[in-house]
This record gives structure tokens, C-alpha cells and sequence, in this order.
């Protein structure tokens, strides 16, 4: 679901992708940094404020407590229990669903939803003076929010409690009109206004609460509380004798729009679909409710031959084969399609009878559109439809079969539609043409000058050649049904997109031969495409000699075509013996990119033309340093890896306490034999239980363990004793960007780009174990001594394969909007926080987050899309700032069919070498100032409390003893106890 507003509010700047200016970009790079004034709390500005405060993650999940099962484990508490509702007059329902509509947590719901909704809300009524909703007040899973129908109430804060007690202070708005200006008993009162018109503060001495708002019929207040648990940040009392609210608890407004938002079996089946994903919910949900579920047995006939279409198949489950007929009477496999599969669409949209059958192999269960429905949905379907034909099309055509899949997603939005009509001439005999074209729907005649007539429908493509070189037709095509829809590819764009076709296709013949390279093989994916414009492409004739016995060997070669001969040859002996033939696709000379040694053979051609590729080790050594140290180096990496001794608990010495989390604390560790430095995380198990964080240390145990990049911070050990967890991380002793930030105010563009680069190396690692970050910032990233970055608390990290999530986490500031509406997030939300921390990093501010740091004027910044861009910014990094705060997730860069690699083409990052990141080869902007190795200045210093230092914390809840000694509930834990 999209948002009231779908596009980002961007001021003053160009977002369209030009070329960079060197000048423009050589002076933003020398912008100074900002200069703060010496002040510890308020903001000061969008670009200059004063200490930057540490942003806190929240989640739903942690709100809810554990509870004992009988076997002593514990788990979410459940609920089942169906929801309340309270019948009310259809007036008061409409009243209420105008008001709600004009919020933005409910702006974009569906009639039906919000109608489900108001039913939910409870009357309350109250007297004048009651005090409905107490500041500092903990949080339940029943905190609710207000709708007021008749009467007003008065809002306020007492800033010494906030003070002492809140870990962030809001300040609420009020409309303007709401302003007593001209009350003079309101102006005998003591009346301080902000910097905001619509913000008044009104000061009850008698009291020592500031009187901040007031709301009346229409209007709402308790929101934030149903979106994640927190104590209440004001007091609100009743000021109207007679008070009528509704209210809608947070259980309520969690179960229903999550309910919804999870959909069918069917409608999530459908989003894993790649071809499905830029379809919004609300067209999933539609596509859904009419298909019809089919279910066949073993060598069920699911498509009979000899039938016109009159459905769409998709596969939910289990596989299909295509079988046709031999002249013999057998028949032969000739297709086999499986989950998330289309079968029948050409036939549905030709009319063409089918032409074989398609048979269930095991069970198989499949989703059906019957026509009249297609026809129905082709218009909210048909760019997935365009996509799937293009795609489909391009894989049909000799010509381009071998593009790879993410060189199709990007040639795919290059095609026009072209509309005729009958007895239009599509492309005549003697024309020239430089554009391919693909049926979309209609009937083309083909007539050759010969008088050979050929059919043209859907899915058919013809003028293929010209995507090769401008060629002259010698066929004329003319339209013979009512209409026809064709699309069309320029081989122009083509080739401002991927370059010159025969090129594209040599290029990927020769990254197939690369990574089957044994000499190769340490090389990552992007080195490898690197090397691609380096090698040279030679001809031999037959007898002709490529390599020669005793002579200095210095390239390396890939046979492209024809045959070599390899040949010894004794000199005392004088015989010359064949060792073997090599043919098409076999490598030879490898040495020569590791060793300066002289050719132990002769290498000759045998037939003629032999055409091979040369890299010579000058061009390897130029691009990538020297093979022989990359390959020592990975050596040595994984021989360092299978002798590392595993870390034992009784061999670590305390060094110092390193800072504290939101339940745990950090400290750095040294093994006694090795001197090697550890960071010592320790999370006591009764803050675990009854703080209901247990999911959140699993996951980030899980993740750890299960991700390894350089990018992300590793996990050796993780420990457990009665009392606490411990978890052995890598020390990274740089200290947190965040921290650098802070002092720095913003980066130059080359240091964000470095930066974020970085990060999307590390969500590479991590989405491709299906794993979602969800906690981007500052706050968790790290520095190493060289000024590497890793990213660090993995504890909001959740495995969600093809599929999405529903919890609300993260830090306000950086949380997508998918995430905030709870209709289900996956990767696309690290994306949107991607485009938050570019934003950050260069601008010095979060882009949605208001002066007063509310976070409902924060989420509503989101949900609207408001935020500025200055004009100081190169246009590219403006592009991709707006491309990955898209409002539509399946929109949004790095969403598409390419994923993450989208992000890593885009033209802000063009020309930055990937591999050489990768390698950690490429100079940091920053190197982290440090005496030595054991240095930790990097850190802000924590007072080496008692706290964070001793091993057990007292917990008297039989409950919590109870789960302390569940020795099963920590089984993933290694026992320091097993040590001894």
C-alpha cells in the first residue's frame, strides 16, 4: 500500500542522473566539516547541532513478557482470544473512520480494514479532572490510543520527570487555531512560545507541568503507543465535564493489520514469485481472491492437448512436465516447470490450440486464472505481464539466448509499446530497421518477397537481426486482426545499456571460463569481471605455434575456438612426443600469471582458424596486484582458520569495560597465551527473561554465526554460566562511525561513498543467507585499526527467506515505511535505511526526523515522504538517495529482478572498484588514530562499575530460577561449567 504521498519532497537540487562535474565534485569534496557549538542536548539546525544523541532501537517483540510452560521453557505469551468489538450507530462509525483517515497510520487502509477497525474502539467516558493517561507510565500490551467524540482534553508535560525518567522527550502540536491569543485569562498565564507557530507552551507553576496541547472532537492522542511499547511521554486529563473517548488497544490494532497484511497462504506463495514483485499488496490480495486452488495426483493430465487456453497456471507446489508425441506413439519430455512457474499463458492469449501435455509428477498443487479473469486483471498486471513476455521473448530469440538474467532486468524497461491497427504496415520489404520486435497481443502477417507467409502472435518476435547491426527487411509485416501491440527495442539503447551484442555475449562466454578457472579460483565475482577488457583476442592458422618449449612464459589463455596440440620435446633425444589436445573452452599457460619460468611445452594449433583470449600477467598484476600473493594470502587464511584454537572462557583476562548496551555490557578481553585482543559481551539470563529478549540474543547468536563477511563483525564463542550469556566477538578498535560523526559533522561524498559501499557488502553477505538487518546507523558501525568498516548487533536481524516479516523494530529515524505500516518488510527496508545513512553521513542529519526529535513527526516525515536535499550534492548521490527512499518497497532501488547489484550499478558508484573493497585493498577515507593495538581511546569512556564487571545478578522469581536452570533453553550456548 502506498502512502498519501508517493514521492519524496526534494528541494533545490536535480535528481536526475547526469554526468558528474569533476570541478562541482573536487569542491564538495572539500566541504568543512561542520562546526558544533558546546552544547549537550538541544538541536541546533538541519546542517549543525550539538552532541548527537544515541538513538535506542525499539520493537514490538520486546513488549511482550515470557511465560512458564510446563516443561520449563518459555516462549511469547500466546494469543488467540478473538478480538472485542462494540456496536455503534453507522453516524458515529463515519465520524470516526473521517477522522482516522486523516491520520497517517491509517491514511492508507482499506475501507473494509478500517471499518474492522473502528469496530474494535471502546467508549470511555470521563469526568473533568480524571486523568486519563499518566506520564512515566510503564507500558502493557494493552496501552491504547484516544479518539475523542465529545468534549476536549488538556495535555501536559512535567519536564523534570522527563528529565529524570524518559529516555526521549517529545513536544506535541497543536493546530494554530487552537492558540487562546486573544483569551486574556490564557494571557495571565506565564506563555512561552517555540520556534514552531503551531507549538504552544503553557506553564503551570502550581502544578510544575507545562500544559502543551489540547485536543477536541476529531482528534487523537496515545498513538505512538500502538506502535511500539515505551513509558507515556505526557500526562492527559479530562477538561470537559462530560468526556467521550474511543479507545483501540495496541493488541487490536497489531493483530488486525498484521492479520491483513499477512494475507493467504496464497497471496504470500504469490509475492515469492520473482515475476510478482512489483504488484502492491492490494493487487496480490485481488489476484489472489480469484484464483482457484486445483490439486492433481501422479501423471495427472493437468493440460490436455489439443485444447484452446482458457487459463493461467501457476504452480504453488510440486512439478509439471511437458510431454508431446513421437511419430511412434511415445512421447518425450520436452519441458519441466516447478514452484512459481507459469504454464499456459500463450496459449490463453493466441487463442493457438496446445500443442502437448502437461502432466503432474507427484503431487502437485497449482493456483488457476480462468480467463474472464485475466481479462479482468491484464490492466493492474500488465507490466509484470510485458516483463514476462519480453523476458520470455529474448530467452526464445537464438540471438540473445545467452544474455544472463540480470542483463535481461535491465534491457526489459528499454521497450516501447507500439499500438496499430488493421491493415497497418509494421515494417515493409527494402525498409531499414534497427529496432527488434516482440508480439505483445494482436495478429501480424509476415509475406517475404518470395510469397512465403508466416503468423506472428504473442510472445513471437521478428526483425531480430537488427539488434545486431541496422539490416534492410525482407518481409513485410501488416496487422490482420483489429488491433495489434508490438514491443519495440532500439538497438541504439541497447547498446548505451550493455554495449554492442556480439560483445555482451563474448563477455559472458568468458565469465563462464573464468569461473571454472582452477588458477582463478580465489578470485571474487567482481575481480573477475574486471578482468574481462583485458584479455586480447588472437588468431592462429593451422600448424601456427602459440606457445613455445623453453621460452618465457608471460600469458595465459582461454581456447575459443579450433583445436591446439600440446607437444614435448626431447632435444638429446630429439623426438617430439604429443602430450594431449585441447579443445574449445580448455585453459592453458597458467603459470604464467604466478611464476617468471620458462614454457615446459609447446603449445600449436591444429586447425585453422584457432582463435584463443590472452591476459598476459602484466595486465593481471596492473588490475589486481600479483595472483601468486592473492592466492598466498588466502592460503594463509585458511590454514590461520583451521589451526585457530578455539577460545576458551578460563583463558580470558579482563582488559577494560568498553560501553554498555541496552541490557548487557561490553568489555575487552585478552587470551593469556596468545595476547590476542576479544571484545566480551555479557547479557545477564534474568534481563534476558523478563525483559522477553530471549528471540533477540538467539538471533543475533544465529546470525553471527551463520554470516561471514568482512564486513560484518565475527562471532567466535558464544558461552553461558548460570547467571549470564557471553558472546567472544572480534575486537574492531576503531570506535563507531557514529562517534566520528559526531565529531566530524558530515563526510565528504568519496568517504560516505566508501561507507556505504561497505554496507551494501555486508547485506550482500547477509541477504544471501535470507537474513534482513533491519537496525542500520551509525550507532552500529564499526571502525578497524585501518578504518574498515563492519556492521555490529545483529540482535533486530531475522531470517526471512523469499518471504516477509510483520514486527515493528529498528531506530525511528532510519525505519522504512513498509515497516511502520506493518503490512511486511523484507530486504527492501535495509535499503530504504541504506539511502537514510547516505543521507546522514553527508548531510549530518537524518533527513526525516524534525527538530524536536518526535518520533511521531518522524514517522509521519516517512509516511509522507517530506524530506530536503541541498543543493551542495553531486546529482548522482541526490538520485540514489531519492531511488532508495522510494516510498513503494517493490519500487524502490535494489528491489528489482538484480537486487542489491542495481544499487552497486548505479551511476554514483561508477568507476568504483568493487573488488578492490572487497580485497581490502583500497585506501580508507579514515584511519582510526590509535597508539597501538591495545588503544581504545577510539571508545567513549564508561565508568568501570561493579555492574558490568562481576558474573552474577540475583533474580528471586521462581519463574526466572526456573528458566536460569533450563539447561535446554541454552543449548545453543556453550557451558563455561563444561570447561572446568
Amino acid at each position: 500500500m502506498g502512502c498519501a504521498s508517493s514521492k519524496p519532497t526534494v528541494v533545490e537540487t536535480k535528481t536526475k542522473v547526469e554526468e558528474d562535474d569533476p570541478i562541482k565534485e573536487e569542491e564538495n569534496d572539500k566541504v568543512p566539516p561542520l562546526k558544533r557549538e558546546k552544547k549537550k542536548s538541544k538541536r541546533i539546525s538541519l546542517y549543525g547541532r550539538a552532541k548527537r544523541l544515541r538513538r535506542k532501537g525499539v520493537s514490538a517483540e520486546s513488549e511482550q513478557k515470557r511465560k512458564e510452560r510446563k516443561v520449563g521453557s518459555i516462549v511469547f505469551e500466546e494469543d488467540d482470544a478473538p478480538l472485542q468489538t462494540y456496536e455503534k450507530d453507522e453516524s458515529v462509525i463515519k465520524t470516526m473512520e473521517a477522522a482516522l483517515k486523516n491520520h497517517f497510520l491509517f491514511a492508507n487502509m482499506t475501507d473494509v480494514l478500517l471499518r474492522e477497525l473502528v469496530m474494535c474502539f471502546e467508549r470511555e467516558e470521563f469526568l473533568s479532572g480524571d486523568v486519563i493517561l499518566e506520564q512515566g507510565a510503564e507500558s502493557t500490551k494493552e496501552d491504547k490510543m484516544y479518539l475523542v467524540h465529545e468534549g476536549t482534553v488538556e495535555i501536559f508535560i512535567d519536564a523534570k520527570k522527563n528529565e529524570i525518567e524518559m529516555p526521549q522527550t517529545y513536544t506535541l502540536s497543536v493546530d494554530a487555531k487552537d492558540e487562546p491569543e486573544d483569551d486574556p485569562e490564557e494571557k495571565k498565564k506565564k506563555v512561552k512560545r517555540s520556534k514552531f507557530k503551531s507549538q504552544l507552551l503553557v506553564i503551570n507553576s502550581a502544578q510544575g507541568k507545562t500544559k502543551v496541547a489540547e485536543k477536541g472532537p476529531g482528534e487523537i492522542f496515545g498513538d505512538i503507543a500502538l506502535l511500539f511499547a515505551g513509558p507515556r511521554s505526557a500526562s492527559v486529563h479530562a477538561q470537559s465535564e462530560d468526556l467521550v473517548l474511543f479507545s483501540l488497544n495496541r493488541r487490536a490494532f497489531t493483530k488486525l493489520v498484521v492479520k491483513n497484511s499477512g494475507g493467504t497462504e496464497s497471496i504470500r506463495f504469490l509475492r515469492e514469485i520473482p515475476l510478482l514483485h512489483t504488484l502492491s499488496d492490494n493487487t496480490l490480495g485481488e489476484l489472489s481472491n480469484r484464483m482457484i486452488i486445483e490439486k492433481h495426483n501422479h501423471r495427472d493430465v493437468v493440460i490436455e492437448a489439443g485444447g484452446v487456453g482458457d487459463s493461467l497456471l501457476i504452480i504453488e507446489s510440486g512439478h509439471v512436465v511437458v510431454r508431446k508425441d513421437l511419430p511412434d506413439g511415445s512421447q518425450i519430455e520436452v519441458m519441466r516447470y516447478g514452484r512459481g512457474e507459469f504454464i499456459g499463458e500463450r496459449s490463453l492469449m493466441t487463442g493457438q490450440i496446445r500443442t502437448a501435455d502437461c502432466v503432474a509428477e507427484g503431487d502437485v498443487q497449482i493456483l488457476k486464472l480462468m480467463k474472464e479473469d485475466f481479462l479482468v486483471m491484464k490492466p493492474l498486471i500488465h507490466d509484470i505481464m510485458k516483463e514476462h513476455m519480453i523476458f520470455t521473448g529474448l530467452k526464445d530469440m537464438p540471438l540473445t539466448t545467452d544474455l544472463t538474467e540480470d542483463q535481461i532486468e535491465v534491457i526489459v524497461p528499454l521497450f516501447e509499446e507500439d499500438h496499430y491497427m488493421e491493415g497497418d504496415e509494421v515494417l515493409l520489404t527494402g525498409d531499414k530497421s534497427d529496432k527488434v520486435y516482440i508480439v505483445e497481443s494482436g495478429e501480424i502477417e509476415g509475406v517475404s518477397s518470395s510469397g512465403e507467409m508466416t503468423k506472428k502472435l504473442a510472445f513471437d518476435y521478428f526483425s531480430e537481426n537488427s539488434i545486431l547491426d541496422t539490416t534492410t527487411s525482407d518481409i513485410t509485416y501488416t496487422v490482420k486482426s483489429d488491433n495489434a501491440v508490438c514491443f519495440c527495442l532500439h538497438r541504439e539503447d541497447f547498446e548505451d545499456k550493455l554495449g554492442r551484442l556480439e560483445t555482451v555475449i563474448r563477455n559472458n562466454s568468458l565469465m563462464a571460463k573464468l569461473r571454472k578457472s582452477p588458477a582463478l579460483a580465489v578470485l571474487s565475482e567482481s575481480e573477475l569481471e574486471s578482468l574481462q577488457t583485458d584479455f586480447q583476442r588472437e588468431v592462429y592458422e593451422d600448424g601456427e605455434v602459440i606457445v613455445k618449449q623453453g621460452e618465457k612464459g608471460e600469458k595465459f589463455y582461454i581456447l575459443l575456438e579450433g583445436e591446439v596440440v600440446v607437444t614435448k620435446e626431447d632435444k638429446k633425444a630429439k623426438t617430439i612426443t604429443e602430450v594431449v589436445r585441447l579443445s574449445e573452452g580448455d585453459q592453458f599457460g597458467e603459470r604464467a600469471l604466478l611464476f617468471s619460468e620458462t614454457r615446459a611445452a609447446n603449445v600449436i594449433a591444429s586447425k585453422e582458424p584457432t582463435i584463443v583470449l590472452a591476459l598476459s600477467r602484466d595486465a593481471f598484476e596492473a588490475k589486481l596486484g600479483s595472483l601468486k600473493e592473492i592466492m598466498e594470502a588466502e592460503v594463509k587464511a585458511q590454514e590461520a582458520k583451521s589451526k585457530e584454537v578455539a577460545v576458551r572462557f578460563c583463558d580470558l583476562e579482563l582488559a577494560k569495560v568498553l560501553g554498555s548496551g541496552q541490557f548487557g555490557s561490553v568489555c575487552v578481553c585478552k587470551q593469556k597465551y596468545t595476547g590476542h585482543l576479544y571484545a566480551l559481551k555479557k547479557i545477564p539470563k534474568n534481563m534476558v527473561i523478563s525483559l522477553g529478549q530471549f528471540d533477540h540474543v538467539e538471533n543475533e547468536r544465529d546470525v553471527m554465526t551463520k554470516c561471514q563477511s568482512p564486513f560484518l563483525v565475527r562471532l567466535y564463542r558464544a558461552f553461558h554460566d548460570y547467571e549470564n550469556l557471553f558472546m567472544v566477538l572480534e575486537l574492531v578498535p576503531g570506535g563507531e562511525l557514529f562517534h566520528l560523526l559526531d565529531l566530524e559533522g558530515r563526510f565528504t561524498e568519496s568517504a560516505v561513498k566508501f561507507f556505504a559501499a561497505s554496507v551494501i557488502l555486508g547485506f550482500r553477505a547477509m541477504h544471501s543467507q535470507g537474513i534482513v538487518y533491519r537496525d542500520l546507523k551509525p550507532e552500529n558501525l564499526l571502525l578497524d585499526a585501518e578504518g574498515y568498516l563492519k556492521i555490529c548487533d545483529f540482535g533486530f536481524a531475522k531470517h526471512v527467506g523469499s518471504g516477509k516479516t510483520f514486527t515493528f523494530c529498528g531506530t525511528p529515524d532510519y525505519q522504512a515505511p513498509e515497516i511502520i505500516k506493518r503490512v511486511g518488510h523484507s530486504y527492501a527496508a535495509d535499503y530504504w535505511a541504506l539511502g537514510v545513512l547516505i543521507y546522514e553521513l553527508m548531510i549530518g542529519d537524518a533527513p526525516f526526523t524534525p527538530e524536536d526529535d518526535d518520533p511521531r513527526g518522524t514517522y509521519k516525515n516517512i509516511l509522507q515522504g517530506n524530506f530536503k536535499i541541498p543543493t551542495w550534492i553531486s546529482n548522482q548521490a541526490a538520485d540514489i538517495i531519492a531511488k532508495l527512499l522510494t516510498q513503494a518497497p517493490e519500487k524502490r532501488l535494489g528491489c528489482g529482478r538484480n537486487g542489491i547489484k542495481e544499487i552497486m550499478q548505479h551511476p554514483w558508484f561508477r568507476g568504483f572498484d568493487w573488488a578492490k573493497l572487497e580485497r581490502r585493498k583500497m585506501t580508507p577515507p579514515i584511519k582510526p588514530q590509535m597508539a597501538d593495538e591495545f588503544d581504545l581511546s577510539n571508545f567513549e569512556e564508561v565508568e568501570d562499575d561493579s555492574e558490568y564487571t562481576r558474573l552474577a545478578v540475583k533474580e528471586d522469581s521462581e519463574m526466572l530460577q526456573r528458566c536460569l536452570q533450563d539447561e535446554k533453553l541454552w543449548e545453543k550456548w556453550d557451558s563455561i561449567d563444561a570447561e572446568t
